[in-house]
């Protein structure tokens, strides 16, 4: 079971988490274009890495939640992000022993918190993390101004010395500071600049991951001209500078999939993998554990925009089918094992 295998693996998950199910037509281009800047798969490389830099009892901050157009001024969100977020914790505690503290919208706490608790995440305040011996959850809101958002990353990152950063189809910034939905509309007055605290970390050497599926994503900006070539409205938004959705957010690794949730999944089963951990990847009744917790928390299918077992459009059993999956890519990993 050496390098070779896990290669194979990785290989085999990309591409059944870039298949165009919705039928989007740009997925495939977007994939092409962040597996140019890396010889690995995409989401083994993002589990390698969380492996090799992330001990048991660390901290990994999980940036995610995306508010909806055009419930901006409700503060209503949308269930692709926080579900992959809450799986994701659940395999980093299992996995690697990792603590993590979610980022998000002060107005997506709730929501967010009850997703992750459905991920079987214990929920502490942040700074019971550092009493208490356990790997555990907490969830924290970031501001909305530009300078108090630079002062809480500093002091964040102050105060856990996180090991690693991850975004989950959490709303980018583009170049000249716009935070944009997918149809070009401008969300900055009601978005919280998570995008600081990817700066901050980046600036300080910590290790910075990115999912996202449609171009406006943080981490999308490693393929920034490949979002404008190819996406909607990516050169061209609705705001009066005409600059495009893009998102400008470097990051070490992109991870491109279909629904943001199931990049989060390849994640998982490639830590799986790597640490010889088969359970560190959830599988498919949690996976509806999770989604009806973010759904009665609020949670929303995107595009619908209603409160139903749907992500991004696509029905949660097909989630429930992609984690069969997974779980049989890394089987031969575990042969060894009686199950």
């Amino acid at each position: 079971m050496g390098e070779d295998f896990l290669d194979t693996i990785g290989e085999t998950i990309d591409r059944l988490l870039t298949l165009d199910i919705a039928g989007r037509g740009v997925i495939g281009k977007l994939y092409e274009a962040a597996r140019s800047l890396h010889r690995f798969p995409l989401c083994l490389l993002a589990a390698q890495k969380l492996a090799e830099v992330v001990q048991p009892k660390d901290i990994v901050l999980i940036a995610t939640g995306m508010i909806i157009y055009p419930f901006q001024h409700l503060g209503m969100g949308e269930n692709d992000g926080p579900v992959g977020g809450a799986a994701l914790a659940r395999a980093l505690r299992i996995a690697l022993g990792a603590k993590t503290i979610f980022v998000t919208d002060k107005v997506l706490v709730d929501m967010v918190s009850k997703t992750v608790n459905g991920g079987e995440c214990a929920i502490v305040p942040a700074e019971a993390l550092t009493e208490i011996d356990l790997p555990l959850s907490s969830i924290v809101d970031f501001p909305t101004e530009e300078g108090e958002a630079g002062r809480k990353a500093k002091q964040l990152i102050k105060d856990f010395k996180p090991k690693a950063i991850v975004a989950i189809e959490r709303r980018g910034v583009s170049k000249n500071g716009i935070y944009h939905a997918w149809n070009g509309v401008d969300m900055a007055p009601y978005e919280a600049r998570i995008g600081r605290l990817f700066e901050e970390c980046r600036k300080e050497g910590i290790l910075t991951i990115g999912i996202g599926d449609g171009g406006n994503e943080i981490g999308m900006g490693n393929i920034y001209e490949t979002v404008r070539k190819v996406v909607p409205y990516g050169d061209n938004c609705k705001c009066p500078t005409h600059c495009g959705i893009a998102d400008s957010t470097l990051v070490d690794v992109l991870v491109v999939a279909t629904v943001s949730n199931w990049g989060a999944y390849g994640i998982e089963a490639c830590l799986a993998a790597i640490t010889s951990k088969a359970e560190a990847l959830h599988n498919g009744e949690e996976e509806l554990r999770i989604v009806m917790e973010c759904i009665d928390a609020g949670g929303l299918d995107g595009p619908a925009k209603v409160p139903r077992p749907f992500l991004d459009a696509i029905p949660a059993k097909i989630d429930v089918a992609i984690l069969d999956f997974l779980g049989e890519i890394i089987r031969g990993r575990f042969k060894e094992i009686k199950y």
